[in-house]
C-alpha cells in the first residue's frame, strides 16, 4: 500500500526560536500516532543533532557525505539514502549531519554545494523516502538561503518558526512573499502560503 507521505519544512529567520526542539517534539508525537518518521538535519550553519540525541555517529553515516557527494556527476555512484539512517531510540528515525566547528570549516566543506545540486539532493531522498515514511522533518538553517528556500520548494507543509516580533516579522514578510512567489511560478503545484506559523517565547 503506497503512504500518503507528508513533508514538512520547518523554517525561520533567526536563531532562538526553539525550531530544533519543535522538530524533535514533533516527531515524538507522530511515533505516538504510530506514524513512521525520519527527521533531516539540514541546517549546516549550526548543526546540533549528534550532541541532542547524546550518542556517537560513525562518520560514515553522517548525512554530510551523502549530500557531497550528490556532486558527483555519475548517478549510479550515489549511495542509498539508507546508509545516512539513524534509529533513535525514541521511535523516530534520523539522518544528521556533522559537526563543525568553525565558519571557515562550513565553508570549506560546502564550497561546491551549488542550489541545483541541492535540489538535486532533495528530490532524490523525496524519491526514496516518501515510500518508506509518512512523515519527513526537514530542519533548515536559521535563515532563507538556498538550502532553506529549495526545502520550502519540495515541502508539502511549510512551516514558519519565529518569536513573536513585529518588527522582524514585518522585516521580513516581503522576503518570504517573493521566495514563495517564485517557488509557486516555477511550480504552480507548489504551496503559495505558509501552512502554519509557531510562535515561540524565548
Amino acid at each position: 500500500m503506497t503512504r500518503k507521505s507528508k513533508l514538512l519544512t520547518l523554517f525561520s529567520f533567526e536563531g532562538g526560536t526553539g525550531k530544533t526542539m519543535l522538530a524533535l517534539n514533533m516527531g515524538k508525537m507522530f511515533v505516538r500516532e504510530k506514524k513512521k518518521t525520519l527527521v533531516v538535519e539540514l541546517d549546516i550553519f549550526n548543526p546540533s543533532y549528534q550532541y541532542l540525541l547524546n550518542r556517537k555517529v560513525e562518520k560514515e553515516k553522517y548525512l554530510t557525505d551523502w549530500l557531497l557527494k550528490r556532486n558527483v556527476s555519475d548517478s549510479s555512484e550515489h549511495e542509498s539514502f539508507d546508509e545516512c539512517i539513524i534509529e533513535h531510540e525514541t521511535g523516530i528515525d534520523f539522518a544528521i549531519l556533522e559537526p563543525v566547528l568553525t565558519l571557515n570549516e562550513i565553508n570549506n566543506r560546502y564550497t561546491t554545494l551549488t542550489a541545483d545540486t541541492f535540489l538535486d539532493f532533495l528530490m532524490g531522498l523525496i524519491v526514496e523516502m516518501k515510500i518508506k515514511y509518512d512523515f519527513i522533518i526537514i530542519d533548515c538553517p536559521s535563515t532563507l538561503n538556498i538550502y532553506s528556500v529549495n526545502a520550502l520548494f519540495v515541502a508539502d507543509k511549510p512551516i514558519l518558526v519565529a518569536s513573536p516580533n513585529l518588527f522582524l516579522l514585518k522585516a521580513n514578510a516581503e522576503r518570504i512573499a517573493h521566495f514563495l512567489s517564485l517557488i509557486h511560478i516555477s511550480e504552480p503545484t507548489r504551496p503559495l502560503y505558509i501552512s502554519y506559523a509557531v510562535f515561540c517565547l524565548k
